[in-house]
């Protein structure tokens, strides 16, 4: 599915970024890059259980990043996006986004 593909090209990205932090500060550093991670990863999941009129499934993203196993991104069931849902998930966080920053 195209949507999780770019989603976890993403989070592989800033997953990697973080992963090269991680090894070189201390544990609480560590816990905190975590936990930062975590929170980031998060946003791939914002639309999840939305379905709309005529859709067959909702949207179920789940992705994780775990630093301390450098930067290993880790999927939930392939099967379990529907892209034409998930789509309107991600122009809404295009947009949100743009109209924040």
């Amino acid at each position: 599915d195209i949507l999780r593909s770019v989603f976890k090209q993403n989070a592989e990205c800033q997953c990697e970024y973080y992963a090269g932090l991680y090894d070189k500060v201390g544990t609480t550093s560590q816990e905190h890059l975590q936990a930062q991670m975590d929170e980031q990863m998060t946003q791939y999941s914002e639309w999840n259980g939305v379905k709309f009129d005529g859709d067959d499934e909702a949207c179920d993203i789940q992705l994780s990043c775990d630093l301390a196993d450098g930067g290993v991104v880790r999927d939930g069931d392939d099967d379990s996006v529907n892209g034409k849902v998930c789509i309107v998930g991600l122009l809404w966080s295009l947009f949100m986004a743009y109209t924040i920053y």
